[in-house]
C-alpha cells in the first residue's frame, strides 16, 4: 500500500535526524533490562507495550485524518514526506508534533496538531512562536480545558477595554473549573496577568491579577473554531 511506503520514508527521514547509537542500544536492549531487574515488568511488558501502542496508533489516527479537509490520506502524506524532506527543521517540528500527540490527553487535541501540521504542508513554511506556544500548552489541555477556554473567549473578555481584559464573575457556575483553566492559560503563556490596584470610593486600595489574552489565544481559539463537527 503506497500510504505505508509515504509513512515508512517519512519515519526513515526523522531517524535520520535523531539517529543515535547510543539510543538504538539502549532501545534494543530495554526489554531484557526491565526482565531482568524487574521479573513481572519483563512478562507483562509486552501486553503494556501493546496496549500503549495501540493507544498511541488511535492518536495519531486523529492527527492524520486532519491534515487536510479531503479524504486522500495518500496525497497528504505524499505531501507530508515532501515538507520533512526539504529541512531537517521541518523533520524535527514534525516528529516534536507526533511526540505531543502520542502524549496529549485528549483526541481534540490530536485534531488540532493535524490541522496546523496541515496548514503548513499546504503553505510549505515553518511554524510561527506562536503555533509552538500553542502547540506545547495543547499536549497537557484536557477536554474541559478546551471547552472552559471557549467559553471564556466567547464570554468573558471585557470588549470595552483596548487591553483584552478577562472578567469572570465569581458567582458564574463552576467558576473554579474555569479560573482553573484560566490558571493553566497563564501558566502556558497563552493569558497573561499583571499586578493591579483598585481603589475603593474610601481611598483604600487592594492589589488583584489582572488577566489578559494574547496573540496565542486567539489562534488557539481560531483551531477550536475550525475543529470538524466530527471532533466538536
Amino acid at each position: 500500500m503506497e500510504s505505508n511506503n509515504y509513512l515508512k520514508k517519512i519515519q526513515e527521514k526523522i531517524l535520520k535526524v535523531f539517529h543515535s547509537t547510543t539510543s538504538d542500544i539502549v532501545k534494543s536492549n530495554f526489554g531484557d533490562i526491565v526482565g531482568i531487574a524487574f521479573p513481572i515488568a519483563g512478562i507483562t511488558l509486552n501486553i503494556v507495550n501493546d496496549i500503549a501502542t495501540n493507544y498511541n496508533l488511535y492518536k495519531l489516527t486523529y492527527l492524520l485524518n486532519n491534515i487536510s479537509t479531503g479524504n486522500d490520506l495518500e496525497k497528504d502524506l505524499e505531501k507530508l514526506l515532501k515538507y520533512v524532506e526539504k529541512s531537517d527543521e521541518n523533520a524535527i517540528n514534525v516528529a516534536n508534533l507526533f511526540r505531543k500527540t502520542i502524549n496529549a490527553e485528549c483526541p481534540k487535541v490530536c485534531a488540532m496538531y493535524g490541522m496546523i501540521l496541515g496548514k503548513h504542508i499546504k503553505e510549505n513554511d515553518c511554524f510561527s512562536q506562536n503555533e509552538l506556544i500553542i502547540c506545547r500548552a495543547l499536549v497537557n489541555a484536557t477536554e474541559l480545558d478546551l471547552i472552559n477556554f471557549k467559553l471564556i473567549m466567547e464570554n468573558y473578555i471585557d470588549s470595552s477595554s483596548s487591553d483584552n481584559t478577562i472578567s469572570i464573575p465569581e458567582d458564574v457556575d463552576n467558576y473554579e473549573s474555569i479560573t482553573s483553566t484560566r490558571d493553566w492559560c497563564l501558566y502556558n503563556r497563552i493569558f497573561v496577568s499583571n499586578i493591579a490596584l483598585k481603589v475603593d470610593d474610601n481611598g483604600s486600595g487592594t492589589f488583584y491579577n489582572d488577566y489578559h489574552i494574547t496573540e496565542p489565544a486567539k489562534l488557539l481559539m481560531k483551531y477550536i473554531t475550525a475543529l470538524p463537527p466530527a471532533n466538536n
